[in-house]
């Protein structure tokens, strides 16, 4: 007898956020800390294109085909699922990673906020080359159904890999964490793909973590908006490294809480069912879709 396949709840589709960063290799199978099965790995894009990109491709569904393979092998291939990583770690500006860090950090990062400073539009390159890569699989593999997930900059470069789709029809779902609001960098076109994506896109923000900024609620943004107050996983430690090593051991401490901890989805509380659930335990829900994303996914659905 076939064994039921587990359903995808808000705690599994988080958990496979988190597989970005992990280590497997083209071949490996994947799975969540749930023991959900995702598939196999047929690509790893590390860098490929010298902006700081950092991916994972993973069929889901048909035979296990890599790209170079015939296209009537490729086209069995039914669903894919895509998980951008996030930025690198700060500190491995002193562990022998600083290129990693400059490319996600002044390139990408800071370049976007001071882009937001004096309100200039357009993106950056590793978005840019995200977007790209989402359309060169949807290419090499052009009956597969998209999954996409994507954790901070991950999560940027998922939002703007949706706003450049070459075919929305199939993307089928898009989970995104913890990730600044890019919308208002976006062209009109680009807005008018998001805003017909809406139902498909599910984009988490926990107050308590700064990362997650620029949303308004009736604002333009990517997808529904899940922005909920979270788990604290600040205070204490900041309470902690003050009282032990003094005012820079607290600094230190709340850094430590806000990156390493909150951040990295310390704030996500789930029931018994995989519901996420705010500070107080109440489900969270999407805000209202926004009166700018309901009359521009009108445009292509004319």
């Amino acid at each position: 007898m076939r064994k039921k396949r587990m359903h995808k709840t808000a705690k599994i589709h988080k958990e496979i956020a988190e597989l970005a960063y992990s280590n497997y290799k083209i071949g490996e199978v994947v799975q969540t800390k749930s023991s959900f099965k995702i598939g196999e790995v047929i690509d790893f894009n590390n860098d490929r294109s010298g902006n700081g990109e950092y991916i994972y491709t993973i069929v889901n569904d048909g035979p296990i085909v890599v790209f170079s393979a015939p296209i009537d092998e490729r086209i069995k291939v039914k669903e894919i699922t895509i998980i951008y990583r996030g930025s690198a770690n700060p500190f491995g500006i002193i562990l022998g990673n600083a290129k990693k860090v400059r490319r996600d950090w002044i390139e990408n990062n800071i370049a976007l906020f001071m882009k937001r400073l004096t309100k200039k539009k357009g993106l950056t390159g590793q978005l840019k080359v995200s977007a790209d890569y989402l359309n060169e699989i949807m290419e090499k593999y052009p009956k597969a159904k998209i999954n996409l997930y994507g954790h901070s900059l991950g999560s940027m470069n998922v939002q703007c890999a949706l706003s450049c789709v070459t075919d929305y029809s199939r993307i089928k779902c898009a989970y995104i964490y913890n990730g600044p609001n890019i919308y208002e960098f976006l062209s009109f076109n680009q807005k008018v793909m998001v805003s017909v994506l809406y139902p498909k896109i599910h984009n988490f923000i926990d107050s308590n973590d700064i990362i997650g900024m620029w949303y308004e609620e009736g604002k333009g943004a990517v997808g529904q908006i899940y922005k909920f107050r979270g788990l604290d996983k600040k205070t204490i430690p900041t309470i902690l490294g003050s009282v032990l090593l003094g005012g820079f051991g607290g600094l230190a401490a709340r850094g430590y809480g806000s990156f390493s901890v909150q951040h990295l989805w310390g704030g996500y509380n789930f029931n018994e069912n995989g519901n996420l659930l705010d500070k107080d335990g109440k489900k969270v829900i999407p805000w209202q879709k926004s009166e700018e994303t309901a009359q521009l996914e009108k445009l292509l659905k004319k």
